[in-house]
């Protein structure tokens, strides 16, 4: 019988966990009567325990590193290399993934235009029917990297890591692709060249039918993290906006215009004669009370009598 029969392993594993522990007390003990028998300083029990602010900061930088990482990952994987999101450019799509499928079925493909490192001598294996790079492909493959420009940072700046979610995506789309990875000679020294040609060939025939290669590989995904804090803090700060009171204060000209409404509505209610001024014009308000009506009544009957008397006169001739 197997000494396997008799073992069991969640025995083993708390007995485990016992011994772990009990180790770990016996070390902080020890450090503790190490620490009061030795004249340490706090900046000196940070290095012994790694602890001190350079070590911090190293902690800090490749967490940092990692965030960033899982957010260009997350972001590359949002879409396949022939897909997009810009609805006018649709019609586009089918076209690119056919001819990406097909072209992820030729050697060439992945041999160039980037080269192997120099200590490696073959892309595929020896009985691959995929062709490794001559000097005509090579050349011609230049070309297309010519035509192409400046290339994309994601892409220039080729991190095989970043590309993990969307290089699993793309094996379940693309058994063609799947094939001819399967056949790579040197999986860990080829393979980073291998998707760099690749993805480069995808973004040239984004470019060749019209779709935007940016989309996939533009630096948005590296800023993801700091765009959606931003975002946060930009609602938060309409937030504030909308609750603020908006007073207006009247400028020179308003308040000449209400002083002088002002000193007329006075005018009218007091009855008293006024001169106001208004833009240069004079303006003279008269009391009924003021003057005589009776002599304003005995001018209008003589008015009245010279009127009649020369229509008299004209009817007489």
């Amino acid at each position: 019988m197997s000494w396997f029969s008799n073992f069991n392993a969640s025995d083993a594993l708390g007995k485990l966990n016992e011994i772990s522990s009990k180790v770990q007390e016996v070390s902080k003990e020890a450090a503790s009567k190490v620490q009061s028998k030795l004249p340490l300083d706090d900046e000196l029990v940070k290095k012994l325990t790694l602890r001190s602010d350079e070590l911090q900061a190293e902690h800090d930088l490749i967490d940092a590193q990692e965030t960033r990482k899982e957010a260009v990952r997350d972001y590359l994987a949002s879409l396949l290399p022939w897909e997009t999101k810009d609805e006018a450019r649709e019609i586009l799509v089918e076209e690119c993934r056919e001819a990406m499928q097909t072209m992820s079925k030729e050697g060439d493909t992945f041999t160039g235009p980037f080269p192997l490192p120099e200590n490696v001598e073959r892309m595929f294996a020896e009985d691959s029917e995929l062709s490794e790079a001559t000097e005509e492909s090579q050349a011609a493959a230049k070309k297309k990297l010519e035509k192409m420009g400046a290339l994309p940072q994601l892409l220039d700046d080729f991190d095989l890591d970043a590309h993990v979610g969307l290089i699993e995506k793309l094996f379940k789309a693309d058994k063609g692709l799947a094939d001819s990875y399967a056949q790579l000679d040197s999986a860990g020294k080829t393979e980073r060249i291998f998707w760099k040609n690749y993805f480069f060939h995808c973004a040239l025939i984004r470019y060749e039918k019209g779709l935007s290669v940016e989309e996939i590989w533009a630096v948005e995904g590296e800023q993801k993290a700091d765009s959606e804090e931003s975002n946060e803090k930009s609602v938060e700060k309409a937030k504030d906006e909308e609750s603020v009171e908006l007073t207006f204060e009247p400028d020179d000209d308003e308040a000449e215009i209400e002083s002088i409404l002002n000193e007329d509505d006075d005018i009218t209610d007091t009855g008293n004669s006024s001169l106001a001024k208004s833009s240069g014009s004079d303006y003279e308000i008269v009391d009924k009370d003021d003057g005589d009506d009776d002599d304003v009544g005995e001018d209008l009957d003589e008015l009245d009598a010279e009127i009649a008397k020369e229509l008299a006169e004209i009817d007489d001739l």
